[in-house]
């Protein structure tokens, strides 16, 4: 009896876990270094609780059938089979779609709030699906050594793992067809893929925000400390240029609870996001 359940399984309870810890990490992350909880971090939440309806979901999909042939579902005639199917996957690609918005969303306010003196905040207004590349430029400009640019390039294009498994939903879509008599089995590669993007994009939102936390799991040290340690050693070797296209530090709030002061630090004077 041919099955598509152990892949099923691996493709959720694999990037699950994985989306679990980087929203820990994220909000650890915000405790260490005392920066409140801003749009990004409620839209980044939003986005793991539909990741948790939809890893819920699944496995009582896979319990009325869900990835094996219409014919071997026991205790259900192929059209109930099918019928069930089509019942879960209306409800489940509301999840999907509900998971990517705020998956979107999170990543567009960090840009907002990150890169608020940056110019760039129109863009991201009207460019929603051009956003990283303005970013990429933004980070061609900030004044930081080449592997500190790579590293936080790398961040950024996470999501290039993501469109991947856009993608391959796209591709194994082309295969599928509606009408089929046996939907438990041939919509299970698309559930799949769809399942390790929805896991994927909140990793993808956590990202640039875990810094800190892993500093401290790695190092055992305040990151604040070693971030006020290390500002005057970076300012020596890589003084600030006084071009018209340089980020000014003079034009953020200087109250301490200001997040947007504390980001842009983190990202300007260290090279690394947080």
């Amino acid at each position: 009896m041919s099955s598509l359940q152990p892949n099923l399984w691996a493709a959720e309870y694999v990037t699950f876990p994985a989306a679990t810890i980087f929203l820990i990490l994220r909000l650890a992350s915000r405790r260490i270094t005392r920066i409140h909880l801003w749009w990004d971090d409620y839209f980044a939440i939003l986005c793991y609780v539909t990741a948790v309806a939809w890893a819920v979901m699944l496995p009582i999909w896979m319990r009325h059938g869900f990835g094996l042939h219409a014919e071997d579902v026991q205790g259900m005639t192929i059209e109930e089979a099918n019928y069930t199917t089509k019942k879960y996957l209306f409800i489940i690609e509301h999840l999907y779609a509900f998971t990517l918005f705020f998956a979107k969303i999170s990543i567009l306010s960090f840009y907002w709030r990150m890169f608020r003196v940056a110019n760039i905040q129109i863009a991201i207004s009207i460019l929603l699906t051009c956003s990283i590349l303005w970013i990429i430029v933004r980070i061609q400009k900030l004044q930081l050594p080449i592997l500190q640019k790579i590293a936080i390039i790398f961040l950024f294009l996470f999501g290039i793992l993501v469109c991947v498994a856009g993608l391959a939903i796209v591709t194994v879509s082309t295969h599928f067809n509606n009408k089929s008599h046996d939907m438990t089995y041939q919509l299970a590669p698309v559930i799949i893929w769809a399942s390790v993007e929805v896991n994927l994009v909140t990793i993808s939102t956590c990202l640039p925000i875990i810094r800190p936390a892993c500093l401290y799991m790695m190092t055992c040290t305040d990151p604040t400390t070693t971030f006020d340690s290390g500002s005057s050693a970076y300012r020596r070797n890589y003084p600030r240029s006084q071009t018209k296209h340089s980020i000014h530090l003079s034009k953020i709030p200087n109250a301490e609870s200001s997040s947007t002061r504390v980001l842009t630090q983190l990202v300007i004077i260290q090279g690394r996001t947080i």
